[in-house]
């Protein structure tokens, strides 16, 4: 199968490892009322859409690695090999959901994905988004001192070098939401994370103290931005904010 330049540097470079689970996203959406078509883009070994699958969701996943597709088989995920800047392999109006979870930033043509999944999401259909925050306090620090754009969690991977980052966008929160609704998504709930790393420690500071300077400062203290949002115009109506990042966020 032809893939594009996205897809080949993925299947020549491992992506990094991570802890991933429903925690990310049980907060905006709640997947205990029916059963839905969930598409997972850049499932993976579908380590957090196996959760969905034993909740009774009919899901789907999408990726360009046959290795990682072979783990998430096993979990009773409906598997498909492809590339996410390419037309989607699915009839319009088909799920009622779609998940696009720390897979956006990997991508050159972040519109095309977007075009894709407003042709194959319903009318009614949602779609989660996770974008980590590449300008958390941290990270900003780091720069100022020389290090570079690569973040700070991921300097322990090896391939994780400038001439090799798997990350190859960097959208802050407001940048991320107009490009969503240049393609016709608005956004409606957004979960905060306060970030991880050591720079204000959760254990010297209470959850109340944590989450004022959340809302006061999201854009600085919020290590991912993940994002619920629909066809139907509109502004956000509720954002959640997390006094710790959990595991699996």
């Amino acid at each position: 199968m032809l893939m594009n330049g996205s897809a080949q540097y993925h299947n020549k470079n491992n992506c990094f490892d991570y802890p991933s689970n429903i925690e990310k996203i049980r907060r905006l959406f709640n997947f205990d009322n029916k059963a839905l078509k969930i598409l997972d883009l850049g499932c993976g070994d579908g380590r957090l859409a196996h959760d969905l699958v034993k909740r009774g969701h009919d899901v789907y996943g999408l990726d360009s690695s046959e290795k990682a597709l072979e783990i998430a088989k096993d979990y009773g995920i409906k598997t498909i090999l492809g590339d996410l800047e390419s037309k989607l392999p699915f009839t319009k109006n088909q799920f009622d959901m779609v998940l696009l979870l720390d897979t956006h930033e990997h991508l050159y043509d972040q519109e095309s994905i977007l075009k894709n999944i407003f042709d194959i999401l319903k009318d009614d259909g949602k779609l989660i988004i996770a974008y980590p925050n590449h300008f958390d306090l941290r990270n900003r620090i780091e720069i100022l001192m020389g290090k570079g754009i690569v973040h700070w969690a991921h300097r322990k991977y090896e391939n994780a070098k400038a001439y090799s980052y798997a990350h190859v966008r960097f959208l802050l929160f407001e940048e991320l939401k107009n490009l969503l609704e240049k393609n016709n998504f608005y956004t409606k709930k957004v979960q905060y994370n306060f970030l991880a790393g050591g720079i204000i420690p959760t254990r010297l500071t209470p959850a109340w103290f944590r989450k004022v300077l959340l809302n006061l400062l999201p854009q600085i203290l919020t290590g991912k931005y993940i994002i619920l949002a629909d066809k139907e115009k509109g502004s956000i109506k509720e954002k959640i904010y997390l006094a710790k990042t959990p595991e699996g966020l």
